[in-house]
């Protein structure tokens, strides 16, 4: 058919103008790696800054990247719905600088899948514990045995020694330990959901008289614990396995190593990313020395002391601070 250029100029008048963006071309995969992001470090060699999960950095880098103009409402709500729960937000598009939004742990959901949590060994072995209904992280099982296998060898794990866990979650790692020998645990979480879940699995196990459950910030707990009933206390095992996107691990050490709940000889436990890099194998002008530095997967378990008196049959493996190697 044959049309005029009357009929032609028409219809371009006449014809409806999209409002739409056109859809965002999607980031191309062959342009090699993303740089990695250098934190900065404190005086003494530990992160000052925080980390977001791999993932999280890709997406987010890639978006930066182009040039294409913001996404319509419709494919940004598809992009929502198929990705949003897995990676716990969706940036901001059109190139924003600000970091990628991420889901708070301790925050409740109004759906979630229950993690299954077991206890991996001692008394308690095989007993299914209660999944706090929150978006959370706990410690995976095979890195809960390495945990303890670490520290067995010390003699930490006894009746008249006390752990106190710090971001309790569902209380899993303070409970391994109960269940592993220990005489006292004390949890310590800001979520009341944790701490509800962290009292119920405890009655269940029969352990209520062993444990105090502190619902607080940790923060908080380090630097006054008179005001949480932990005064005069001091603990012969700290576990910290916080959030690794919600804190600043160079400020959480600091933390530790001026409480009063830190003692001498008291095991310091440290769950952190293996995006942080190495910590250092002494830190605080020797206040805390290494023993154990152990990567499983994206997670890496440090071990230090807090000022050796030679009591405790302790042998550092300086060599595991030397480098992470691959995963275990």
């Amino acid at each position: 058919m044959c049309l005029c250029s009357t009929s032609v100029q028409t219809y371009l008048l006449l014809r409806p103008i999209s409002t739409a963006h056109p859809p965002r071309a999607r980031p191309r995969c062959d342009a090699g790696p993303l740089p990695k992001k250098v934190l900065p470090r404190d005086w003494q060699g530990l992160p000052a800054g925080k980390v977001y999960a791999p993932r999280r950095l890709q997406r987010s880098a890639a978006l930066h990247t182009l040039d294409a103009p913001p996404t319509s409402a419709g494919a940004d709500s598809r992009r929502r719905s198929r990705r949003g729960a897995e990676q716990g937000g969706v940036t901001s598009g059109g190139g924003s600088s600000q970091p990628p939004r991420v889901r708070r742990q301790g925050k409740e959901l109004p759906v979630r899948e229950l993690q299954r949590l077991v206890v991996s060994g001692g008394d308690h072995r095989g007993r299914r514990l209660v999944t706090p209904g929150v978006y959370m992280r706990p410690m995976m099982s095979r890195v809960r045995e390495a945990l303890f296998s670490m520290v067995y060898p010390t003699g930490v794990l006894r009746e008249s020694a006390a752990t106190l866990d710090l971001f309790s979650g569902s209380g899993v790692v303070g409970i391994e330990a109960l269940s592993r020998g220990i005489g006292r645990a004390t949890f310590v979480d800001f979520s009341p959901v944790c701490t509800e879940a962290i009292r119920s699995n405890c009655a269940t196990l029969g352990e209520s008289e062993h444990v105090d459950v502190v619902e607080a910030d940790v923060y908080s707990v380090l630097s006054s614990p008179e005001r949480h009933g932990l005064g005069g206390i001091h603990f012969e095992m700290v576990t910290v396995t916080p959030p690794y996107e919600e804190v600043v691990y160079s400020d959480l050490m600091s933390a530790l190593a001026n409480s009063r709940l830190v003692g001498e000889d008291t095991l310091i436990v440290v769950e952190y990313p293996v995006e942080l890099g190495m910590f250092p194998p002494s830190l605080f002008d020797g206040q805390f020395v290494g023993l154990r530095n152990r990567r499983y997967g994206r997670t890496v378990l440090a071990v230090y002391v807090n000022r050796p008196s030679g009591r405790l049959d302790l042998a550092p493996f300086t060599e595991e601070f030397v480098s992470l190697g691959g995963k275990n």
